[in-house]
């Protein structure tokens, strides 16, 4: 049960763009990476990254109502500070336990384990 809600979650997280132009959230690429690699990539990658899965859950109806709300009051902005805090919460993540582990599902793990998301 617990994998099929993760890997149903996965496909929300995607790669889900919420603008088109060139800012903060243009360019992640660490979707798929592990936790390992995603430690190794730019501060500017990681927002992005983060960006798209929180997008995603957004755009899906999926954070928690607090979380929607700050959205729909700041709109990008709000979207950049949830953000900052999923690059917050994977790069506490650290450690050879979780190096080989993929990032988006310590995301999903992380925010459902915050309530920052509701499947």
């Amino acid at each position: 049960m617990m994998k099929n809600i993760l890997l149903g979650a996965l496909l929300v997280v995607g790669t889900t763009s919420f603008a088109t132009s060139a800012e903060w959230y243009d360019g992640g690429t660490l979707h798929q990476s592990t936790r390992a690699e995603w430690g190794k990539g730019s501060e500017a990658n990681k927002l992005a990254t983060c960006g798209d899965w929180v997008s995603g859950f957004y755009s899906n109806k999926r954070l928690n109502a607090n979380l929607m709300a700050l959205i729909e009051v700041k709109k990008m902005n709000g979207i950049k500070e949830i953000s900052e805090g999923c690059v917050q919460m994977l790069d506490a993540a650290n450690g050879p336990e979780t190096a080989t582990q993929k990032s988006a599902e310590l995301f999903i793990l992380g925010s459902m384990m915050g309530g920052w998301i509701e499947l």
